[in-house]
């Protein structure tokens, strides 16, 4: 009896130790303000083949992709329909990690190069890879160079292709469907920047990179915070006032201005401390085309008394038509030599604004109320038009030569504003294998066999060592996983 309750208090000691079963997802994304996609995770191999189910929310109706490992079984579409309460036919089951993508807008060629993950591009919209429009990665303009990229003529067309995930801008929409296997970006219809972030982890979420996602998101939302009460304790310890701000530009002779406070330029203007210039400052005597546009002698007198001038495409090629100059020249901003335009890298605007929120906050503050920012005149995407050469054209794009690694990861730049602290490690739990890496713990279970409980013990080592595998029947091969690091 008594050597039965030894082998017992053992027995109830080694499973005192042992972890709940582990599971099958280890990374997670981890969203905190996006409102157009949501990612859950289903990690019981018992019950259901484990899958991820990527929702997209849309105005036109809910899809989803159901994202299984490569070499594990593919979920039921019609078990995970009913589940989840969405029919069918809007589910598009994708194994990963992808290895084949396509992407619509220059915009998300950022998400792959943080990711490590620009060698899966194989094809791109045409305007995307020529003109002065083209995506100024130096790696995608050499893969396009050596026939690893290809241009497509428009969204309908990539559905003809054989890819794993379509990353795509905001679709449909009234001129653009959405590509088949679209995993969609839809930044724009988000309800603060600050959401652009988790972007980041939806792309890392298609690579099983979620914890390389999640740790730049965390950065992205902690400098644009900072930013945000730079400004808010400036307002409270210095009174700084805050100066009138218009964003605008031309088009053949019609000036266009962005109206609305519910814009990102809104948001970011509001953020830096400034007073955005929108419908409330325009009077009754402006008349707006059916496109928005006013006339020249209209704008002059809206913009007459902006403390600043965001300029929303390049000012040199503006300034240089004598008609636009004679407009440019009455306004304040001008006298004042506070006119900014978006050309300080050039491409650097159409590429990476999105992936990058809390850059652009950050060079807001700098114009606004540089007394505020260190290394004010040190812009990431806004160019001092009064001290900073227009680049040209040419010169906004790297070297290809520049590329030695198509799978390179590609680093954030880091804020000068705020603090230099490290972006929060991803908390794995590494208790999981631990036991089984003691040599006293596998000992305890051969005592334990040798006392005479061979099958208890059995038992013991068989639950143990499901629940202390971190790796599912289709383990995630180590190369698709990285350190958090930024």
């Amino acid at each position: 009896m008594a050597f039965t309750t030894r082998r017992s208090s053992l027995l109830l000691a080694l499973l005192a130790v042992a972890p709940a079963a582990a599971e099958y997802w280890t990374d997670k994304a981890k969203l905190a303000f996006a409102t157009r996609f949501s990612v859950e995770y289903h990690s019981s191999p018992q019950v259901e083949d484990p899958y991820k189910f990527v929702r997209f929310r849309q105005d036109t109706g809910d899809t989803a992709h159901v994202l299984y490992l490569k070499g594990a079984v593919q979920p039921s579409l019609a078990t995970v329909a009913a589940k989840h309460g969405i029919a069918e036919s809007a589910l598009t089951a994708i194994a990963i990690p992808v290895e084949k993508t396509a992407i619509t807008t220059t915009l998300l060629t950022p998400y792959l190069e943080v990711l490590g993950e620009t060698a899966t591009l194989k094809y791109t919209r045409g305007a995307d890879l020529t003109g002065p429009y083209r995506i100024a990665s130096a790696c995608v303009n050499k893969m396009y160079s050596e026939g690893l990229v290809e241009p497509t003529a428009s969204n309908a067309a990539l559905d003809a292709l054989d890819m794993d995930v379509v990353f795509s801008g905001t679709c449909p929409t009234s001129w653009s469907t959405c590509p088949a296997r679209s995993a969609i970006f839809s930044y724009e219809n988000e309800l603060t920047m600050a959401s652009w972030g988790d972007y980041i982890q939806l792309a890392g979420v298609y690579f099983n990179k979620e914890e390389r996602g999640f740790a730049l998101s965390q950065k992205i939302h902690a400098n644009f915070e900072c930013v945000k009460n730079t400004m808010a304790d400036a307002v409270v310890n210095s009174g700084v006032t805050k100066p009138k701000v218009l964003w605008a530009y031309q088009y053949f002779g019609t000036w266009y201005a962005t109206l609305s406070e519910s814009t990102y330029q809104g948001e970011v203007t509001t953020a830096a401390g400034g007073i955005m210039m929108g419908q409330g400052f325009l009077g009754s005597a402006a008349v707006l085309n059916s496109y928005g546009g006013m006339t020249s002698a209209d704008f002059t007198t809206f913009a007459k008394d902006a403390n600043v001038l965001i300029y929303a495409g390049n000012y040199s090629a503006a300034y240089s038509d004598p008609s636009m100059r004679a407009v440019i020249e009455q306004l304040d901003a001008f006298t004042n030599k506070r006119i900014y335009d978006i050309y300080q890298d050039g491409n650097q605007w159409f590429e990476r604004r999105i992936i990058q929120p809390d850059m652009l906050a950050e060079d807001m503050l700098k114009i606004i109320h540089p007394s505020l920012a260190k290394n004010a005149t040190d812009l990431y995407f806004l160019r001092d038009v009064f001290t900073q050469p227009d680049p040209g054209k040419e010169a906004l794009f790297p070297d290809p030569a520049s590329c030695t690694d198509y799978s390179a990861v590609v680093d954030l730049p880091t804020s000068d504003l705020c603090p230099k602290e490290p972006a929060p490690e991803v908390k794995v739990e590494k208790e999981k294998k631990a036991f089984f890496d003691s040599g006293a713990n596998v000992a305890l279970v051969c005592v334990l066999c040798a006392m005479g409980g061979m099958v208890i013990a059995s038992m013991a080592m068989c639950y143990m060592r499901k629940g202390l595998s971190a790796a599912p029947p289709a383990p995630i091969s180590p190369s698709t996983t990285v350190k958090a690091s930024v």
